[in-house]
């Protein structure tokens, strides 16, 4: 049980469902050694709540940056965006002054599907904790207070709605509730990256440089085909090493001739956001295929953002929360008519630009595709197809055990020839082992 930030816990509760969420410790100095994967993680609201407000199942735990707990989480931290967790990282960081690169290192306590309670159903803590105590504390979860917490949090757990339901030994058939069982929870995005990113020490595997190899991989059994999270489940089919200076999207014409070398076409390009601008995206849309990747977020503060407004991409307009409507170009910037703007009742909860001034909305070049982008993830269809990537990922943990941190040789081209081979290695080693 560890004491959570009330503003970390509203700003989760708004949003659940959700797969996972990170707990961020401020300093990151300790390793958390208190759980084993799977077992039960309480939320604590301090004074002056003083009661268990959710709960969810323990999945891992790493000191990263946090930039980097930010890339692979995002709104997970509980915060809108980065600058907020850095202030909220520098609060918590008493009598050290605030870093104006804010090269942070957070400890990351990841837990998977989240659970969050209503003020009402709130859990009273456990009779004897010390309301001194600043990290947090265990129970036996199998008697007295421990049992009784544990008992009333699952019966709370009932009327939420989940991300993914946790999947349980054989031991706990049949039992509703009782001494805690570990579940093995299904990993989300963030969980995965950072664990990819810890094992390759937050460092390209081949070159040493601080920037991945930039890899392409297949599940040889997807989730829902019975495969399992395992950094083993899937073959490596393209690989290609960029400078750290040049942007990933420029590895995309590589692996497309990797996989065309092989007789593949590609019909659907499950990518992260740094490949959106690729060219290789238009034409895979082009020829009907389909393209899955987290849209770009759109943050305004605590006013509205973009989702709040309703695009017409036949008719080429946006329509603002109250119904006032503008033309739009794609890669370029939408401002409303400043006398609408400015007699409007939800200015206020609009813009922040001074009388004279309306709203503005910027429209990126590729915005259908965003738009479309947005209405996948909001899907439960959507969410599903985004999770596909998330086990892929874990291939590349084994390569990096195998390559090493370190390049062997000077150059790209005898570096991505040593890349590929060790590729080929892996995938031997994998296809054997899934034969055995």
């Amino acid at each position: 049980m560890a004491n959570t930030d009330f503003e970390w816990f509203t700003f989760l509760r708004k949003r659940q469902p959700i797969e996972e969420v990170n707990v961020w410790q401020p300093s990151g100095g300790d390793a958390f050694r208190a759980l084993q994967p799977g077992e039960p993680f309480f939320f604590r609201l301090k004074s002056p709540h003083y009661a268990i407000g959710g709960f969810g199942y323990f999945a891992r735990h790493e000191i990263v940056p946090a930039w980097l707990a930010w890339t692979s989480f995002g709104l997970l931290n509980g915060a809108p965006d980065f600058d907020a967790m850095c202030r909220r990282i520098e609060r918590y960081r008493h009598g050290q002054p605030p870093d104006p690169q804010r090269h942070y290192k957070v400890g990351c306590i990841m837990i998977s599907q989240p659970v969050f309670f209503e003020d009402a159903d709130w859990v009273r803590e456990p009779k004897g904790f010390s309301r001194n105590i600043v990290r947090g504390a265990g129970f036996d979860l199998g008697e007295g207070e421990g049992l009784r917490m544990w008992e009333e949090c699952r019966a709370r757990a009932q009327a939420v709605p989940v991300a993914a339901e946790p999947v349980a030994s054989p031991a706990s058939e049949g039992l509703r509730y009782g001494a805690p069982v570990l579940v093995k929870p299904r990993l989300g995005q963030g969980t995965f990256s950072v664990a990819v990113a810890a094992a390759y020490r937050q460092a390209c595997a081949v070159s040493g440089e601080h920037s991945l190899p930039v890899l392409d991989a297949a599940p040889i059994r997807s989730h829902a085909q019975g495969g399992t999270h395992e950094v083993s489940n899937g073959l490596i089919l393209a690989g290609a090493i960029t400078p750290a200076n040049r942007p990933e999207e420029e590895a995309a014409p590589e692996l497309k001739k990797d996989i065309a070398f092989q007789g593949f076409g590609i019909g659907e390009l499950n990518i992260d956001r740094g490949y959106i601008a690729s060219p290789l995206v238009d034409e895979i849309l082009g020829a009907g295929g389909d393209v899955i990747c987290k849209p770009w977020a759109s943050r305004n503060g605590e006013a509205f953002t973009k989702a709040a407004f309703r695009f017409n991409m036949r008719d080429r307009t946006i329509t603002c929360p109250a119904g006032e409507v503008e033309p739009l170009r794609f890669g370029s910037v939408v401002e409303f008519d400043p006398e609408v703007c400015d007699p409007c009742r939800l200015r206020a909860q609009c813009t922040a630009a001074t009388a004279g001034v309306g709203r503005t909305v910027t429209i990126a070049t590729n915005e259908k595709l965003q738009h479309k982008l947005r209405k996948l993830q909001a899907s439960p269809r959507g969410r599903a197809k985004l999770r596909e990537r998330a086990a892929i990922e874990h291939r590349l943990a084994h390569l990096s055990r195998r390559q090493g941190r370190r390049a062997r040789y000077r150059g790209i081209r005898k570096n991505l020839f040593d890349l590929r081979r060790a590729c080929a290695i892996q995938n031997l080693e994998t296809i054997q082992r899934k034969a055995a």
